[in-house]
């Protein structure tokens, strides 16, 4: 029994169909806050992040983790201080994340940096 061109034709589209699910990969996403003064914005750094959550949700990723730190000002260099630099980066095997969001705007110097780090 021969399948028609139709049907044929038909059925190669859903196994490339299937074929380009099966190489995607779902976005698994760490999401990262500061609480400051200078960020408040009206929020509270957890409301916020809740909030960010819902949105990377709607998105299409999987939060698999969130933190936030209480700092004067976000750092410069990094956005967050060392120390949880240094925690973001061991959470890394255990979260299983692939990407890291920000609850603000990064600088170029502070994004070229993550980029280097993570």
């Amino acid at each position: 029994m021969s399948l028609s061109k139709d049907e044929g034709d038909k059925h190669r589209r859903e196994q490339i169909k299937q074929e380009l699910f099966a190489t995607q990969t779902e976005e698994q996403a760490f999401l990262v806050g500061v609480e400051s003064k200078a960020s408040n914005h009206g929020w509270s750094a957890v409301d916020s992040l809740q909030e960010l959550s819902y949105l990377a949700r709607t998105a299409g990723a999987n939060v698999v983790g969130m933190f936030t730190q209480k700092l004067k000002a976000p750092s410069p260099t990094y956005y967050i201080g060392k120390g949880k630099i240094a925690e973001l980066i061991s959470l890394k095997e255990q979260a299983q994340y692939n990407t890291v969001i920000f609850d603000d705007e990064l600088s170029p110097r502070q994004q070229r940096n993550l980029e280097e780090l993570l």
